[in-house]
């Protein structure tokens, strides 16, 4: 959504909070996105090798710090060319633009590594049968699809942003900001159909087929536990059998307790009459 909705900020015109909204949000949206798949490699890497998979907080832990390391860096990109220099807010090179966004580029190329890693090799615990190992890199083939398309992607957009204006400066002006808006769409399109529904369709498959395919906990979250059953064989024939003794046993008990006491008494009523 984040990506979708930067993009009408390309659209609306400029000034300077737009520029400024426009040169900080690019790259912190998509170190988020490419964060994401690279945590997701993580996990998917210590699923496959039979592994437990880290805790929810820690992989979000984990794409927030790395996404926060690019808004530092945007941060202080503005900083040092609009307040120390003085230069307007929509006035910066192209390159400047790309470099400031490279750490984003490292992060889609190590997530795409990562993931193509578990696609060929799987885990490195090479005892786990190869059911569980194909169903993670069914995963894994996503993820790196998502990838290969990103990367696939921002090469494109690299490469006209860079080399192609000078040949289309002359015949559209400001055509930079269109270009970049489809850049965020297309993006935006890609991680949904080959990141997002995938795992939306993982999510709302039952518990249990989930965990007859994966032989384990695809969230490791702790099942209730379950009823025990009998076969037909080992069934009680009388459910109440049980409850029966342990009543017949306490009657005995409370009966043989109260016969030392009729014997005395009996004792005192006849030495009376004596």
């Amino acid at each position: 959504m984040g990506l979708f909705s930067l993009s009408l900020v390309f659209l609306v015109g400029r000034g300077e909070v737009l520029c400024m909204v426009r040169r900080g949000l690019w790259g912190v949206l998509f170190t988020m996105c490419f964060s994401c798949l690279l945590v997701q490699g993580v996990r998917l890497k210590k699923l496959a090798g039979g592994r437990r998979s880290p805790a929810g907080s820690s992989l979000a832990g984990l794409a927030f710090a790395l996404t926060v390391v690019q808004g530092i860096i945007a941060g202080e990109w503005l900083l040092l060319t609009v307040v120390r220099e003085g230069h307007a807010a929509c006035d910066y090179l192209p390159l400047d633009f790309v470099l400031v966004c490279s750490y984003a580029l490292v992060l889609l190329l190590a997530a795409s590594m990562l993931s193509l890693a578990v696609v060929l090799c799987g885990g490195s615990n090479r005892e786990e049968s190869s059911r569980k190992s194909m169903k993670w890199r069914c995963n894994a083939v996503w993820l790196f699809l998502s990838c290969l398309s990103s990367l696939l992607l921002w090469v494109a957009w690299l490469g006209l942003y860079l080399y192609g204006d000078a040949a289309i400066t002359t015949m559209a002006k400001d055509w930079d900001e269109p270009a970049l808006a489809v850049a965020l769409v297309t993006e935006g399109w890609v991680l949904l159909l080959f990141h997002a529904i995938p795992e939306t369709h993982m999510c709302l498959r039952p518990s249990s087929q989930r965990n007859a395919d994966t032989g384990q906990n695809y969230y490791d979250t702790p099942q209730p536990p379950t009823a025990q059953s009998y076969h037909d064989d080992e069934r009680p024939t009388n459910p109440r059998a049980p409850f029966a003794e342990s009543q017949a046993y306490t009657v005995e008990e409370h009966s043989a307790g109260r016969m030392p006491h009729k014997k005395t008494c009996a004792r005192i009523v006849y030495g009376s009459e004596n």
